[in-house]
């Protein structure tokens, strides 16, 4: 189950910033989250200029290959706690971004980044076998 949802998340990612990367369809994107955001009047702004665009076109290039690099790594123990530790880091990123004055639509992303560290975690915590435990043979 824990390699199955590492997996889905990896995918996951490589399409969300791979859409991100492609420049006329990730500033699409943007605007999108922009005008959800001021439809549901929440608070928060973000300019929209060439240069914010850029960035959001790189940063959407280094994620998608970092995703396609995890889904070639595979379901390692390392991977996956990297990967842990990035969602849950990028959650925090997007709640301090909101707090300093982001749009606050942008907590939905930080919440799907919460729940799936948190679910790699409680995936790698139960598949993971006590200590000590990981060679003793049956007796029976």
């Amino acid at each position: 189950m824990r390699d199955a949802l590492y997996r889905q998340v990896a995918i996951g990612d490589l399409v969300l910033f791979s859409v991100l990367a492609v420049p006329v369809v990730g500033a699409w994107v943007l605007d999108l989250l922009l005008a959800l955001n001021a439809w549901l009047e929440w608070s928060g702004s973000l300019p929209t200029s060439a240069g914010v665009y850029l960035l959001l076109h790189l940063l959407g290039l280094l994620g998608a290959g970092l995703a396609f690099l995890r889904m070639r790594i595979g379901a390692r123990s390392d991977a996956i706690a990297a990967t842990i530790v990035v969602k849950l880091a990028a959650a925090a990123l997007f709640a301090i971004g909101v707090v300093a004055g982001a749009p606050a639509v942008l907590l939905i992303l930080g919440a799907v980044d919460l729940l799936q560290g948190l679910a790699l975690l409680f995936c790698s915590m139960r598949s993971a076998a006590p200590p000590g435990l990981e060679n003793v043979e049956s007796t029976q």
